[in-house]
């Protein structure tokens, strides 16, 4: 196929809205061969001619592969043999197209390189940004210190309101507050936290060991991703730079 036949079947496409063949047999759960001989040897009897609804898409090789597009009355006049339940599929995709609440099927080879062309570049740009993401969760992984509590690892990030991260892993149901101690909650133990014993205290002769919250790896990494994400409660007076500093030069 020349470079001037698919200018020219995106020309006549361009400014109609159509169903491929291949979506109808998607819909339809039928061969694609058979949908295609289903159109030919129904615009044969409509005495339309074929070539005016044909085009390509590329396979999964990126090979372009003739298809139909049809307009709405010549899909609705196609299906029109099939049972009620696969009339109803291609009707509500046809509402959607109308609507604009779906993408419609690219209608021609080129217009189908480009989406894919557009849909790598955000694959790209995802894995890009899961890849700085990874990197600076890791690290912030090499500073975490077993027996971290949650406060003690917000303090190697700028900006954060230490007296609040325990109240917003409370709102995370990290945590809840028994008397005056805060205590692992059940979705986060082991996964997030550990809940440990901490220090001892006498009060009034009596002697109290207090319990602890410290953070799994994986915790110290959720946190992070919070404070990138800025989901952490910062300081009135934080300068906006999302910075760390290692937790030996904190203590």
């Amino acid at each position: 196929m020349t470079n001037t036949s698919i200018v020219a079947t995106a020309l006549s496409h361009i400014n109609t809205l159509t169903m491929s063949s291949r979506e109808i047999a998607d819909l339809t759960g039928k061969r694609h061969d058979n949908v295609m001989a289903d159109i030919k040897k129904m615009l044969t009897d409509l005495n339309l001619t074929s070539p005016d609804f044909l085009g390509h898409l590329p396979d999964g090789y990126q090979r372009p592969q003739p298809v139909y597009f049809l307009p709405k009355r010549e899909t609705l006049i196609l299906i029109s043999g099939y049972n009620i339940e696969l009339r109803a599929r291609i009707i509500d995709r046809w509402q959607e197209l109308e609507d604009g609440t779906s993408p419609q099927t690219p209608k021609t080879y080129i217009e189908a390189l480009e989406r894919l062309v557009e849909t790598e570049k955000q694959k790209l740009a995802l894995a890009d940004d899961v890849n700085r993401l990874q990197k600076t969760c890791n690290t912030l992984a090499d500073q975490f210190a077993i027996g971290m509590t949650p406060c003690q690892f917000a303090r190697q990030l700028n900006g954060v309101n230490i007296r609040q991260v325990m109240d917003a892993l409370y709102k995370m149901n990290w945590l809840f507050k028994q008397g005056s101690d805060w205590m692992v909650a059940a979705y986060a133990r082991d996964k997030y936290l550990k809940q440990e014993m901490g220090e001892i205290k006498i009060r009034e002769g009596v002697t109290r060991v207090c319990p602890k919250a410290t953070l799994t790896k994986k915790g110290a990494k959720a946190i992070y991703k919070m404070y990138v994400d800025g989901k952490l409660p910062m300081k009135s007076d934080w300068d906006g730079h999302q910075t760390h500093i290692l937790f030996s030069d904190v203590a």
